[in-house]
């Protein structure tokens, strides 16, 4: 009897709330300590902090970098977020041939990302919000080709050798206060089969159009803008005689000035449009602020004079809006991962420590009844999140939301269960230990 009150005792002394620090990494490459990722023991580079969160849920991957200069390749995989303590001093180099590349359901913020043939490569949905993306020898965001929305925002994208941002063909983008300036090409240079909401961004003194855009098959709107100052167009719009689908370029209440060619242009580059109203059919231009570039303020060859309202009609979409409902159906569902993932990573560790404790798993004594609730508790919340990730996948139309939460809401079932079959065992044998305490409270 006396052993089982020492194992008491020691159940008594250990903790069973998870801290942020549970899933959360921290970086400080002025270290000089133990290094474990904890905020008062961070690790000294990213790639340590990567490898650590990689072994995590997909919701509790979250690193935290102070102020400093980290050069190397990196690559975050799924799910994996990067915070900056400030975006003037938390500074990511990346190598000359090099790329901070982003796989996948990715957040950069308050960071700059310097250098690098590219500074930043996306392949997959992701956030990048206040950060500086500058001195890339070639493009400074590029997007290859794919499907999936990604948010750019109140960032600097600047000193690049090449395009500010290569959108290419299938992307979403929101792109909304950002200033692109001083690239060597083009600030935004957005291929066909796009579907974006370009508004609010300072595009200026860049060595090529401010925006330059393939018609074709897009749905895309620019929207109070502020283009000058570039040396070639303010936005130039392309199409190529293998691209015969129509767009919805909807061109409005932008301040296009002071550029070097037209305030906006039409043409094929390789020759060969199909038709002459085809930037007519595919181009809306109203209400823009368009004076004082070296050319026109409209390059003869739009044929904006052959629009008709029917093709008007045709043009006009509400991009904005959808994109905006897909990225806030994208956000509550990350948010949601997230939340459920801290949880089952708190009720992993009460877990263990009852486990432990154990006797094959099967006799458990001396466990604070506490900490049986507590788990019990998580069990619960666990089971309410489900429930809110359901309605969401029930709701939503994007296909990767709805697979992605299928199989999360899989996951986090099984855990439930796990959890479950450990607080029956410990609430069954567990009775014996504190059976003399259950006694007495009767008598009193």
């Amino acid at each position: 009897m006396k052993k089982i009150f020492l194992l008491s005792a020691l159940m008594f002394s250990l903790p069973f709330f998870a801290s942020a620090q549970d899933y959360d990494f921290y970086v400080d490459m002025k270290n000089n300590d133990t290094e474990e990722g904890t905020q008062e023991k961070p690790f000294r580079t990213i790639q340590q902090a990567i490898e650590k969160a990689n072994l995590q849920r997909p919701g509790a991957r979250k690193i935290f970098i102070n102020d400093g200069e980290y050069a190397g390749e990196i690559s975050l995989g799924d799910s994996i977020s990067l915070f900056g303590q400030s975006k003037e001093k938390t500074i990511i180099k990346a190598p000359d041939l090099s790329t901070l590349s982003l796989t996948g359901n990715n957040k950069l913020q308050d960071l700059t990302i310097s250098g690098g043939l590219a500074a930043i490569t996306i392949n997959g949905t992701a956030s990048i919000e206040n950060c500086i993306i500058q001195d890339a020898k070639k493009k400074g965001i590029d997007l290859p080709e794919g499907s999936s929305l990604v948010k750019i925002s109140n960032s600097q994208i600047i000193n690049n050798g090449g395009k500010g941002l290569y959108v290419q063909k299938g992307r979403s983008v929101i792109l909304n206060n950002n200033t692109v300036a001083n690239n060597k090409g083009e600030g935004f240079d957005i291929r066909q089969n796009i579907f974006g909401s370009i508004f609010e961004n300072d595009i200026n003194s860049n060595a090529e159009s401010g925006i330059e855009i393939l018609s074709s098959a897009s749905d895309v709107l620019i929207k109070n803008n502020k283009i000058t100052k570039n040396l070639a167009n303010g936005i130039a719009n392309q199409s190529y005689p293998d691209m015969p689908d129509l767009g919805k370029i909807k061109i409005q209440e932008n301040k296009i000035t002071e550029n070097g060619k037209y305030g906006v242009y039409c043409g094929a580059p390789s020759g060969g449009v199909k038709t002459k109203t085809f930037f007519s059919e595919s181009i809306l231009v109203e209400k823009n602020y368009n004076e004082n570039n070296t050319g026109k303020p409209v390059s003869g060859a739009c044929h904006f004079e052959r629009q008709t309202t029917e093709f008007i009609n045709n043009i006009y979409s509400n991009i904005g809006e959808r994109l905006a409902l897909q990225y806030a159906e994208q956000d509550s569902f990350y948010a949601l991962e997230t939340e459920i993932d801290r949880k089952i990573v708190s009720a992993q560790k009460i877990s263990s420590e009852i486990s432990k404790t154990s006797i094959f798993r099967k006799i458990f004594l001396g466990i604070e009844r506490d900490k049986i609730q507590k788990l019990n508790d998580y069990n619960q919340e666990i089971f309410q999140l489900i429930d809110k990730l359901s309605s969401l996948s029930n709701k939503t139309e994007i296909s990767t939301i709805k697979e992605s939460s299928l199989a999360l809401i899989d996951s986090a079932r099984k855990e439930i269960s796990a959890f479950d079959a450990i607080i029956k065992k410990s609430n069954r044998t567990n009775k014996i230990f504190f059976l003399p305490q259950i006694v007495t409270s009767l008598f009193h």
